[in-house]
Formats: structure tokens, C-alpha cells, sequence
């Protein structure tokens, strides 16, 4: 078996804990991380060169469990498993692939496909959700539900302040460039 990996840590700014520990080959250990920052050259320590894969998965894991991560209570910020192997199985590989033949991925997926909501056509459901300013899942939900939002009943009552009738609350503040609970304030302090 060739010895290629090795076991490496990330150093806090004290140098004195490390926040990351990894298994790598070639410059892994200078590579930008997903969950993680990569620090400068000089807080990376390499714990054990020329390793086998499985040598360095085992490492790893120790190396992890015993200063644990932060979901359990320890200081280190590794994110995925506790080191070593995935927990992941094989059929549960395989079963993530099936699920996933067959789907378009890229510009067919369903957040850019065109969709009509209150009436107006919009190229993507993140279109949509941004005109009306609400979140992707309100739109998908509404159209799941049969298209159109439900009207909904604001109790609007036209209001009188200071000598002037608008339609709604909401409208008088506006129009007086207060807030609505400095106008009901007033409205019930008359």
C-alpha cells in the first residue's frame, strides 16, 4: 500500500488548541474548506506524515474524539462526521443516487422554470417570491395549494385623523409619517 496521506490540524490564533483537524494528501492541508477557515501556513501542523488511508482514517478519528466537536461539546469545528470512515453506508449511497436519476439539474430545474402567481407570469418561482416579498417556499406553497393566496381580511376600516378620512390605519400613519402605534395612540387618547 502506498503511504501517501497524513493527519493534519488547524491552530487556533494562541496556537495552543487546534479548531480543525483533517486527513489529506498532496496540498490538501492548504486547500480552502467549505465549513471551515483555512489559516495562515504557519498555524497548520502536520501530526503524522506517510500514513495509508486507513492508518490516516484512524488517526483522525482518535484524534477527533478526543478533542471532540462543538455539535458535541468539544472544540473542534469538524463538521461532517467524528473522523475516519463516513457513517454513511453504501445502500444509502445507492439509494441517494436513485433518487436523483432522472432529475434535471441546471437551468430545468424547478426554481427557473416559468410560473404564473396572482395573475402575473414571472420566470422562476425566486422571481415571484422576490416582486411579492416573500420567501420561495410561500410561493411553492400557495401553488401546491391551487394557485392563488388566499384573500385576506385586514379588518380595514376607513379611520379620521386629524380632520382627514383615510381607508385604513396603515394609510393614515403613511400620510402623517408616524408609526402605527403612535397613531393608535393618538386615535385612542382623543
Amino acid at each position: 500500500m502506498k503511504k501517501l496521506y497524513y493527519v493534519y490540524a488547524y491552530l487556533r490564533q494562541d496556537r495552543y488548541s487546534p479548531y480543525y483537524i483533517g486527513k489529506g494528501q498532496n496540498k490538501r492541508a492548504f486547500a480552502k474548506h467549505t465549513f471551515t477557515e483555512t489559516p495562515t501556513e504557519d498555524r497548520i501542523v502536520f501530526i503524522k506524515e506517510n500514513l495509508t488511508e486507513e492508518d490516516a482514517l484512524a488517526l483522525e478519528a482518535v484524534l477527533i474524539k478526543f478533542w471532540g466537536c462543538k455539535w458535541d461539546g468539544g472544540v473542534l469545528e469538524n463538521k461532517r462526521t467524528r473522523g475516519g470512515k463516513s457513517y454513511i453506508t453504501e445502500e444509502t449511497k445507492r439509494k441517494i443516487s436513485a433518487a436523483g436519476k432522472g432529475k434535471r439539474l441546471g437551468n430545468n430545474n424547478a426554481k427557473s422554470r416559468p410560473v404564473t402567481y396572482m395573475g402575473v407570469s414571472y420566470p422562476s418561482v425566486v422571481a415571484a417570491a422576490r416582486a411579492h416579498n416573500c420567501q420561495t417556499r410561500t410561493i411553492r406553497r400557495h401553488l401546491e395549494n391551487g394557485g392563488e393566496p388566499k384573500e385576506r381580511n385586514y379588518n380595514r376600516k376607513p379611520v379620521t385623523f386629524r380632520g382627514v378620512t383615510y381607508p385604513s390605519r396603515t394609510a393614515a400613519a403613511k400620510a402623517n409619517n408616524i408609526c402605527r402605534k403612535t397613531l393608535d395612540w393618538h386615535l385612542t387618547n382623543k
